[in-house]
């Protein structure tokens, strides 16, 4: 799924986002059903709204950008987190985060992000290092790079490249993803996927160390269905797996996602 990078647009003081999936999976000889909600709240904290935030959400630190929302580990999380950026800078932005999995026992975790956006025309550039500290996965890092180049107006192309590596578990968690999207409506060369009509072909590719996992060929269409505030996703895919001798296993899912940028962006 084509996420947009935070740290290339202006974020507004509170956020509030609301996702819901379900999902069909039927491969050879059988099938399965799923449900999965997701949410995301970001509160500005009096007189410190540009430097900190409580943060409430249920999205796994860590997470490769393209796996299957349905297939994350939804936990509770709750924290504070802190974001030190200049955007005319060359410097990269910083963001820090002291939190808790509202798991039994609690886990408490610290994260810190180094990202930096690249702006040579038609061609963007997204790297961002993020390493993170528990008590379960102990010390745990992550590179990811998102290269984006416009081919048009309002189509362009985006290679995804992440690597991730958890001490505890002691192996490396890899993605490489190419989408070709095609907007529908004009937002200009910045993409905001929360408030956009598009059509995205993408092939994923999923390993551990150096073996291929998963192979994924999706194409989403998101769509309007309540002013510029309300979205419903369509997901057909293909997937194929080596846990299941790579059968051709059938997937199509459904989205429904809200996006809240401050009280005062409220829906009228």
């Amino acid at each position: 799924m084509f996420v947009q990078d935070k740290g290339s647009v202006t974020t507004p003081h509170s956020r509030f986002e609301l996702s819901l999936y379900t999902e069909l999976e039927q491969g050879k000889g059988s099938a399965s059903f799923a449900i999965d909600p997701k949410f995301d709240i970001d509160l500005a904290v009096p007189n410190l709204e540009r430097t900190l935030k409580i943060y409430v959400n249920n999205t796994p630190v860590g997470s490769l950008p393209g796996i299957d929302p349905v297939d994350e580990d939804r936990t509770l999380h709750l924290g504070v987190k802190s974001t030190l950026e200049k955007p005319e800078s060359w410097l990269p932005k910083f963001s820090t985060s002291i939190g808790v999995d509202w798991n039994w026992p609690p886990d408490p975790y610290v994260e810190l992000n180094i990202s930096k956006y690249l702006n040579f025309g038609n061609l963007r550039l997204y790297p961002k290092q993020s390493f993170w500290l528990n008590t379960t996965d102990r010390l745990s890092e992550q590179s990811t790079l998102r290269t984006e180049y416009w081919l048009s107006k309002n189509m362009l192309t985006t290679l995804w490249s992440s690597i991730k590596y958890t001490q505890d578990d002691g192996y490396f968690n890899w993605e490489q993803s190419q989408s070709v999207i095609y907007r529908l409506n004009d937002y200009g060369l910045d993409m905001d996927t929360h408030k956009m009509h598009f059509c995205n072909l993408k092939f994923s590719i999923f390993g551990d160390n150096t073996v291929v996992k998963t192979y994924r060929l999706t194409m989403q269409y998101k769509f309007p269905i309540y002013k510029d505030w309300i979205f419903l996703e369509l997901s057909p895919e293909l997937k194929f797996e080596k846990e299941t001798d790579w059968e051709t296993i059938r997937v199509f899912r459904v989205g429904i996602s809200a996006l809240f940028w401050g009280l005062y962006n409220m829906p009228k």
